[in-house]
């Protein structure tokens, strides 16, 4: 049960401690500093990539890069646009001998697709980002990058301290001048040896730390609210995060961002099946990376899948208050999860699913001098987990983030330590099953020991097993969960009176994107289960949602490799490896595929149970990779399916299995009797407001039904007085969200498809 944190009544007020430090205000973090949600509407005319004067087609396994670039520059030439992606997968990169970046450069632009779960947009990165000359692979290229490319700017001397927490800064006199047309400054100091001990806190460094043994460098960029040149002062809209003193010789600058760009709702499909090797070759590094933003403020990325990438996405470049939130990465594991870098502040990452075979080897980031910014709701369970990989970043939250474990910091070491003062881990929870004692200073003899940080606050760490912390500024609540539960939140919450409703409904898009990632409508009466939801990566036993959005309970290993590059589970003979739930509409045909593992030579019987009860039973030899098909089982009703291993139990007679696959069964129904009508049926727009168009083999006097994700009943109307053979349904009435319909002839099922209420 969660407790009260003393730290969290000292910041509100509640109690007056000098033993317990103030925290830091991280609730500046996000698109518009948090204050309000990214927009779901934009001003901006459209785009579509698949108008005939740009040219892309869908699904025509074709290249259609330029078509993009050529929408994107269209939309720039308009001064900002919405460039909009029809459902579909869209061919990127082609020419393994060619390979170019698609470059956003403009403000106001956004790239947006027709949802990044089954039946959305799908952009397919064929071949890997060739390393351009003279740049090292950290920097190879993104397929998609927004960057301002004037980054030119005015410096002024700053005068005397600027202190954290203040709204203003002064220059010297007459020094505002280039600032009144600027809505960005910087504030920054080149190395100060001067700042060194401030920011380690007294700590002692090694001398390989090069960079640090040279000076602290500083840098955090702010939006401008307005100038007092009287006075020589500029006015900031958040407060300056950490104090710069007079005698760290510190400046201020313009600093020149575009702005409002996103990348959103769109399923990111790169094609890295390698098994990764840490720093193997540039390709492994970052040669699949999705999308950079550089030099950005107000921007975005959100609702996106990334699958089989090296990297998913990062904000770079002195970037500002902008936000990268519902992100699913999945498929093989890479090199990294996401990143802020490159002097980046206020940013926030949130709301991220590491989801991969074996998690991704760096998990979320910040590093190269972030400051202020935020990783929140954070699920990478499979993997090491955080990552912050030096080069001096400073006072940032890492909030409910679930990992593996507390180590795989990354960074070279001449860049240590992994982070400077202000760092806060809030009810962070450790999945690893050994004890661990955590030294945030340990100055080890080689050049790595693991995470150093300058004295974190951490507060709520939890897990499965117990973790013990030295060198720590301050902790509290080692080993259970503390309130509120979000720092970040409650923090936010605090300083604008309370918590914004886009908390509420990114929340509720996660959840909702959770199930729908990997749910998949069946096909002409065909249900799926794939295991891509399963998060069990050893032995164990594990209940989930599956594909079709029915409930699967896992006794056996999690796995991926063995029946192709997606996961799958393997189980011992003697064992019943998967059990559904309660399945509706019966069963007709069942198939799945199947590997005899380890002892080869020995028969394995794989067994099918329907409603506990075994309908077939199949033995093989082999080390194929087969299908086990059973045709014609015909059981009507709810049922529940389940596979057991009944080979010999006097040998290791494992099995492996994934793709499982059945058809419904209503006692009147056989499978060629299916009607092939959900291909022909179409329905738009797509997210849609409140009118919803429905074309194609439609026919008077069928039923038409409107279910949630949940299988609830929403409302059953009678198709008739058809124009053209469509139709028009209103569904104003409906709440934001996922839904299905079922349009059935004589009763019989002959069309699921999905639409999205916006």
């Amino acid at each position: 049960m969660s407790q009260d944190a003393l730290i969290w009544q000292k910041y509100t007020g509640q109690i007056s401690d000098p033993n317990i430090p103030l925290l830091p205000n991280y609730s500046y973090a996000g698109y518009m500093r948090g204050e309000v949600g990214i927009p779901n509407t934009f001003a901006y005319p459209t785009f579509d990539v698949t108008n005939a004067t740009y040219g892309a087609v869908p699904d025509d396994g074709l290249s259609d890069q330029v078509a993009i670039q050529a929408a994107i520059n269209a939309a720039e030439a308009n001064g900002g646009g919405v460039v909009f992606f029809p459902p579909g997968e869209y061919l990127v990169n082609t020419d393994p001998n060619s390979t170019n970046t698609i470059t956003i450069n403009s403000s106001n632009i956004v790239l947006k697709g027709s949802g990044s779960v089954p039946g959305g947009t799908i952009i397919n990165m064929v071949n890997y980002m060739r390393l351009p000359s003279g740049v090292s692979d950290a920097n190879n290229p993104a397929m998609f990058t927004f960057s301002q490319t004037n980054t030119s700017s005015a410096t002024r001397t700053g005068v005397g301290d600027a202190n954290a927490g203040d709204m203003y800064v002064t220059v010297t006199a007459g020094g505002t001048t280039p600032f009144l047309t600027a809505k960005y400054c910087r504030i920054n100091t080149l190395a100060s040896t001067a700042a060194t001990n401030d920011f380690l806190e007294g700590r002692t460094t090694k001398g390989t730390w090069s960079d640090i043994n040279a000076g602290v460098i500083l840098d955090e960029t702010h939006e401008i609210d307005y100038i007092d040149a009287a006075n020589n002062r500029i006015y900031l809209k958040d407060p300056v995060i950490d104090t710069f003193k007079s005698s760290y010789g510190w400046r201020v600058s313009t600093n020149n961002l575009i702005e409002n760009c996103g990348f959103e709702d769109i399923h990111f499909k790169a094609n890295f099946y390698d098994v990764f090797v840490h720093h193997k070759d540039y390709i492994h590094n970052y040669g699949w990376k999705g999308v950079d933003l550089k030099n950005v403020a107000h921007s975005w990325v959100r609702r996106c899948k990334f699958s089989n990438v090296s990297k998913a996405t990062t904000i770079t470049g002195r970037s500002y208050a902008s936000s990268i939130l519902n992100i699913l990465v999945d498929g093989n594991t890479g090199h990294a999860l996401s990143s802020v870098g490159f002097k980046s502040s206020r940013i926030l990452q949130g709301l991220i699913w590491d989801n991969t075979s074996n998690g991704q080897f760096h998990g979320a980031d910040m590093s190269g001098g972030v400051a202020g910014s935020v990783i929140w709701r954070v699920d990478a369970r499979k993997g090491y987990g955080l990552d912050l990989h030096a080069s001096m970043p400073r006072t940032n939250l890492i909030d409910l983030y679930t990992q593996m474990d507390l180590d795989n910091a990354g960074g070279n070491f001449t860049d240590l330590p992994n982070h400077l003062k202000g760092l806060t881990m809030w009810n962070v929870e450790r999945v690893g099953t050994s004890s661990k004692s955590q030294n945030f200073w340990n100055l080890c003899g080689s050049n790595y020991c693991g995470l150093t940080v300058v004295n974190p606050i951490v507060v709520g760490y939890h897990g499965t097993a117990s973790t013990t912390f030295s060198n720590v500024k301050y902790q509290e609540s080692i080993g259970a969960k503390v309130f509120p539960e979000s720092l970040y939140e409650a923090q936010l919450g605090h300083r604008i009176g309370a918590a914004p409703s886009w908390i509420v409904e990114a929340i509720n898009d996660w959840n909702t994107l959770k199930t729908d990632w990997y749910f998949m409508p069946p096909t002409n009466g065909t249900y799926t289960e794939n295991f891509e939801n399963m998060t069990l990566i050893d032995w164990g036993t594990e209940t989930y949602t599956g594909n079709s959005g029915y409930l699967w309970t896992i006794n056996a290993k999690g796995v991926s490799g063995y029946i192709d590059a997606s996961k799958g589970i393997y189980f011992h003979n003697s064992v019943t490896g998967v059990q559904s739930g309660t399945v509706a509409g019966g069963i007709g045909n069942f198939s799945v595929q199947c590997r005899d593992l380890f002892s080869q030579g020995n028969d394995r019987v794989i067994q099918l149970l329907i409603n506990g009860n075994v309908v077939d039973s199949f033995t093989h030899n082999g080390t194929e990779v087969y299908t086990y098909t059973v045709e014609n089982i015909n059981i009507e009703g709810n049922i529940n399916i389940a596979i057991r291993n009944a080979s010999d139990v006097g040998a290791n007679n494992t099995l492996a299995i994934d793709n499982i696959s059945w058809t419904t069964y209503d006692g009147t129904l056989t499978a060629d009797q299916v009607p092939t009508a959900i291909d022909e049926i179409k329905l738009y727009p797509n997210p849609v407001k409140q009118t919803l168009t429905l074309s194609g083999n439609l026919k008077n006097s069928s039923l038409l039904v409107i279910y949630d994700l949940s299988g609830k009943h929403i409302k059953g109307i009678t198709i008739s007085h058809l124009k053209n053979d469509s139709m028009n349904l209103d569904v104003s009435y409906l709440k934001s969200g996922f839904y299905i319909i079922e349009i059935k002839y004589l009763d019989m099922a002959s069309a699921l498809l999905k639409f999205v209420k916006i």
